[in-house]
């Protein structure tokens, strides 16, 4: 069995990594502006889907370099971790006659400083692992999943773990792939819609994480 996850909002929450590099963010303008609260104006304003770094330098109102800002957020080494539930469940499917792999978007270094805090590689060898910008293609290319299939082609079955129902499940469902969904919780970045055609819908949509197995 080929089990490949999607990473952000399905193995971790990505609202924990959005908060990490706000308090990175928060350090910088501390030391190099004195200014402070840098945390809770970018928290507030991404609960209200404001752009937290326009809202940043609004309250700050001197000029400040916002694209240095947002390479802090986006190189900073996260403070994230998984949460035991998927700990123990990735360490029970590792522990079958299955390979685990990873399917993400994202840019290369702040994908694998996620992967690196989460400390996958326990259970994803990184030959395994496809992110989108060194691989030149997003989930809504076929050839994100044309990685992986083609490199296991004696795999008797192939399963995506995702939770964005606009690009997670296209591909795969195309592919033949058994699809799972993990249904948000309240605090995914991208809220979930079932109402799609056939081939965007999951064919299973599971609450926690443990239920994989």
């Amino acid at each position: 069995k080929i089990i490949a996850f999607d990473l952000d909002d399905t193995l971790y929450k990505e609202e924990d990594f959005v908060f990490s590099g706000y308090r990175a963010v928060d350090a910088h303008v501390k030391a190099e502006y004195g200014f402070d609260g840098s945390f809770q104006i970018m928290q507030q304003a991404f609960r209200a889907h404001h752009n937290p770094f326009d809202a940043l330098a609004d309250a700050i109102g001197s000029p400040i370099d916002i694209d240095a800002l947002i390479a802090i957020y986006r190189t900073h080494k996260p403070d994230i971790a998984l949460s035991r539930t998927t700990e123990l469940t990735l360490e029970n499917l590792a522990g079958e006659d299955a390979v685990l792999c990873l399917i993400t978007d994202g840019r290369s270094i702040t994908q694998r400083n996620k992967i690196e805090a989460l400390r996958l590689n326990r259970f994803i060898l990184d030959e395994n692992i496809t992110i989108s910008e060194e691989i030149g293609a997003e989930k809504t290319d076929r050839r994100a999943f044309d990685i992986i299939a083609k490199k296991f082609p004696q795999a008797r079955q192939f399963y995506y773990i995702g939770d964005n129902t606009a690009k997670d499940f296209f591909w795969p469902n195309r592919m033949k792939w058994t699809t799972i969904c993990i249904e948000d919780d309240g605090r995914n970045i991208h809220k979930q819609k079932f109402d799609g055609d056939r081939m965007h819908n999951p064919q299973v949509i599971i609450s926690n994480f443990y239920e994989v197995p």
